[in-house]
């Protein structure tokens, strides 16, 4: 004989609005900053941690099997496992310390020999239900407060079931058996039906056509992150400074033109920048420069041991000689190459254009 078992509930975790628009707020900034100053490079960056958070948010589930809790994040990663019969007590929470929930308004699973756990599903009164019939002995200290003014509390696919499915019932019923409560109703529970917004609209995934995102996801993935391994290299190269009639021109990530007009004084240093500016400090804006394996520094940068100011670097930080150019209306700009002999050849070359 076939052994059926029942089918798993899943419940997914519900998003604060209050927290997407924490997140919207946090990277706004760095966006606009890619695109005033054109480096469409770092939009890689963004893109990998904007689809890393997505996932984590919108991946999270918990899933009552039997007498299980299993919890979930990305869908596919296992987090922590309980058994329902050792839960002790359910309590309201708005903790903001980092667990596997989405939104603000959460729940704390207390359990035997076990911390908290905080979880935030949608559905709330119908998986508190299906837990507390499983183990009636289950404390639920749940509270609900409605205000329109509570927005730690607003979520965007906060949704609730109108009953209790036969699917459900036959998850419920083996747990039931062993606590003596078999044959209960518990289909007749009602829950208030809300209906449904059109961004909280699910459709029905076959398990083909879930394999199949799992798998765009992760060549998605691959192919943000050869990209960003692709631009990093291209950054760590020494820069391309072309002589041209009027001025120079600088070909590099947060390259630039400088008219000679511009340009009041071009020194040779016999030193690299580690020498003359100490430890150059990361960007003062975010995406505004490049320093990520700290050797090739490229962009906006300030020295705090040094009175320099803020300059423009396209250097090879530990090589020497650089080349110092004062500029009148912008930032100094320091150059140097992995070879020194390269950057002593640009610096005459520039003497002899400029006549300075």
């Amino acid at each position: 004989m076939q052994d059926i078992r029942p089918t798993p509930k899943v419940f997914k975790s519900r998003i604060s609005v209050l927290l997407l628009g924490f997140i919207a707020a946090i990277f706004a900034y760095p966006a606009i900053t890619v695109f005033h100053y054109k480096e469409y490079s770092g939009l890689y960056f963004l893109g990998v941690t904007l689809l890393i958070i997505f996932l984590l948010l919108f991946g999270t589930r918990y899933i009552l099997s039997e007498n299980k809790l299993y919890v979930k994040i990305c869908w596919i990663i296992h987090f922590v496992s309980m058994d329902i019969k050792d839960i002790v007590s359910v309590e309201r929470s708005y903790n903001p310390l980092s667990s596997p929930a989405s939104s603000l308004k959460r729940l704390r699973i207390n359990s035997i020999g076990a911390r908290g756990v905080y979880i935030s599903p949608v559905s709330e009164q119908e998986f508190l239900y299906i837990l507390k019939k499983i183990n009636p002995g289950i404390q639920a200290s749940v509270s609900d407060k409605k205000a329109w003014y509570r927005i730690w509390d607003w979520d965007i696919n906060n949704r609730k079931k109108s009953v209790i499915t036969p699917d459900e019932l036959q998850l419920i019923e083996p747990a039931m058996q062993q606590t003596g409560q078999a044959g209960a109703d518990v289909t007749a529970m009602e829950t208030p039906d809300r209906p449904k917004p059109w961004w909280a609209m699910e459709f029905p995934a076959r398990p083909k056509t879930r394999r199949l995102l799992y798998i765009l996801a992760a060549i998605l993935i691959m192919i943000v992150m050869i990209r960003i391994g692709v631009t990093i290299f291209q950054a760590e190269q020494d820069p391309v400074v072309i002589i041209l009639n009027h001025g120079i021109q600088i070909k590099s990530m947060y390259g630039l033109n400088v008219d000679f007009s511009d340009i009041t004084g071009i020194s040779l240093i016999e030193k690299s920048m580690m020498d003359i500016g100490g430890i150059v400090n990361s960007p003062r804006l975010i995406f505004d420069g490049y320093s990520v394996l700290r050797r090739s520094y490229k962009g906006s940068f300030r020295s705090y041991d040094h009175d320099l100011g803020d300059f423009l670097l396209f250097v090879q930080y530990k090589s020497s000689p650089t080349i110092w150019i004062e500029c009148e209306l912008k930032k100094d700009i320091y150059i140097s190459f992995r070879d020194g002999k390269k950057t002593g050849m640009l610096y005459n070359e520039l003497k002899a254009a400029t006549g300075r």
